[in-house]
């Protein structure tokens, strides 16, 4: 757990730890930490501004479906693979909404590819290419953070 973790000194000032929401329906119907909710109780418990929520998409919306929140991590689903395969989620539409928000943080990439890692990342490129960012907002903070599953 957590506690026994910052009890043991493992998280620690100037340390990042997070908590990741595994779906329980899919993944691991055993895994003991299966929703967002539950994941915000855990955090507002342990008062502790160095221990942050890990949004991953994949799991989260399977479990709950509200995705614009939070620390961010992306599949797509059901295949858990590339944002821009086939499957349930508008990544295009939840970038927007990210950056549409001010979004700060990193994007961590966590699928698996359909074919060999650099073909799987050839999205982001065609992401940042076709979605011009709006003059309005500041975007230099852009910030996108990949290791694919597979073929490593």
């Amino acid at each position: 757990s957590l506690n026994c973790w910052y009890r043991a000194g493992w998280i620690h000032e100037g340390v990042t730890g997070l908590i990741e929401p595994i779906n329980t329906r899919i993944t691991d119907p055993r895994y003991f930490l299966d929703s967002p909710h539950q994941a915000a109780g855990i955090l507002e418990k342990l008062g502790k501004p160095n221990i942050k929520l890990q949004m991953d998409i994949f799991h989260w919306q399977i479990m709950d479906g509200n995705l614009t929140q939070k620390h961010t991590q992306i599949a797509q689903v059901p295949g858990r693979n590339e944002p821009d395969s086939a499957g349930e989620l508008n990544y295009n539409f939840l970038f927007n909404t990210l950056e549409n928000h001010d979004y700060q943080g990193y994007i961590g990439c966590e699928y698996k590819p359909l074919g060999n890692t650099t073909d799987g990342l050839g999205w982001i490129k065609d992401y940042w290419t076709h979605n011009k960012p709006d003059p309005h907002l500041n975007h230099n903070h852009r910030q996108t953070q990949c290791a694919s599953a597979a073929n490593s």
